[in-house]
């Protein structure tokens, strides 16, 4: 498995007494960073994916004359965790500041990875921030590992066209998009109301924590609790394997050219998507641009209008640099400044997470080509203000991605069960933990 090289940081260091958090790692990584390049300035390194960051990098720079920030791309996703890993482990080559994906904060916390920024001015940023996002970034000993940056909150993006050819107008429970998606099929017999994209272990587990599954627990640094076959998920599972059944959703996998194609053609007629969704769409959608609406996530009750989520960052001081306070206030400003931000949001289309922005009248109202002139982001702030705080991620929520895209993508594509898929990747995580030195309880 791909994974286990990266974590044996983890594995080896477990197994004594978990060592790396006794600060090895951490005090020769810090040993290895750059020192000030001069007496007035000093020069700090930032790892991000974020296209076109070096604009809101050189406004820093320009506010902040006193600090030098080289902006480096380390790769995106699996690329980047194993290189931060690397230079945790052999003590150099780590940033200063890096971003990090929401569903890895877990990982890099529990190892000793990441500065508690909550002393170099953090934590009076609590308020300003979405309540469930600022939950993913600290503790409840009030210690803040990092800055929201931004997030992905899900919601449907369908054909306005076709919906109304078929009578749908809203769907505000699952049991309604189970009847819608038959009326779908009435009325186009050749097209299917949305895909089962379980090929995604981001977009299974948003569908999964908008149900109130709780798939992890993480106690202590050695012991945690892994439920990710728990009951919400096996209604959620149990759903859409009737779905599949019923042939009432496309089976395919997404994230290839088959599957943009059938949703520009509108052979998949809406997709549950994050708040970054609609711009990444409108690059393939050349056929169907315009035609597009938003509409809420269905929800498991008309009294639970809680929604999923899928994606997002933080940016974090790396644990160790000598040049802590520089670097948390690039990241604050990255994350907090109000000009920065709205950079983020009109330029680069991250979904914002300050709530300064979330609720403001140009973001609220902001309309979009690729649905005909129309607002659309009020439905994915909405969606932002209903997503359950308490969910934890895994301390190796990688290999958790890993396993689920295995074990549910290949049951939606076979059309087996997707609840015995879940059992399946229960008992794979479970040992695969163990197998990293936790103790693993009920």
């Amino acid at each position: 498995m791909k994974i286990v090289d990266g974590l044996s940081i983890l594995a080896a260091q477990r197994r004594s007494v978990l060592g790396l958090l006794g600060g090895g790692v951490v005090a020769a990584a810090a040993a290895a960073m750059p020192q000030s390049v001069a007496a007035d300035q000093v020069e700090i390194t930032m790892w991000s994916w974020v296209p076109n960051l070096q604009m809101q990098i050189d406004l820093f720079m320009e506010r902040n004359p006193d600090i030098k920030v080289e902006l480096v791309n380390a790769g995106q996703g699996g690329a980047q965790h194993m290189q931060f890993r690397n230079a945790l482990r052999a003590g150099r080559g780590a940033p200063d500041v890096i971003q990090i994906p929401l569903e890895m904060q877990a990982t890099f916390q529990l190892i000793g990875g990441l500065e508690d920024i909550g002393p170099l001015g953090a934590s009076e940023l609590q308020g300003d921030f979405v309540d469930w996002v600022w939950g993913q970034v600290s503790n409840e000993d009030g210690a803040v590992f990092g800055i929201p940056w931004d997030s992905g909150p899900m919601a449907i993006v369908y054909r306005g066209d076709l919906f109304d050819e078929a009578g749908i107008t809203e769907i505000p429970t699952w049991e309604d998009f189970r009847e819608a998606a038959a009326q779908f099929r009435e009325t186009h017999p050749d097209k299917y109301i949305t895909s089962a994209t379980f090929s995604s272990g981001g977009w299974s587990t948003g569908l999964f924590w908008q149900a109130g599954s709780r798939p992890f627990e993480v106690i202590d640094q050695t012991t945690i609790r892994i439920g990710v076959n728990d009951d919400a998920a096996r209604e959620v599972a149990q759903f859409w394997t009737e779905l599949l059944e019923a042939d009432l959703v496309d089976p395919q996998p997404a994230w290839n050219n088959d599957f943009y194609t059938s949703l520009d053609r509108g052979l998949i007629s809406s997709w549950i998507i994050a708040g970054w969704g609609p711009v990444f769409m409108e690059g393939f959608t050349s056929e169907s641009a315009g035609q597009w609406r938003a509409m809420p996530m269905p929800t498991w009750g008309e009294d639970n209008p809680a929604a999923g989520n899928w994606g997002g960052s933080s940016i974090a001081v790396v644990a160790g640099t000598p040049e802590a306070e520089a670097a948390a206030r690039l990241a604050i400003f990255l994350g907090h400044d109000q000009e920065a931000a709205t950079m983020f949001y009109e330029r680069q289309f991250l979904f914002p997470v300050l709530n300064s922005i979330l609720e403001s009248d140009t973001f609220v109202n902001a309309t979009m080509d690729f649905y005909g002139g129309q607002g659309f982001n009020h439905v994915f702030a909405e969606a932002s203000n209903t997503i359950d705080r308490d969910f934890q991620f895994s301390p190796f929520q990688d290999f958790v991605y890993e396993t689920l895209e295995s074990e549910l993508g290949g049951a939606a594509a076979n059309g087996t069960s997707l609840v015995d898929a879940l059992d399946r990747a229960q008992a794979t995580l479970a040992a695969f933990a163990r197998e990293q030195g936790f103790t693993v309880v009920d």
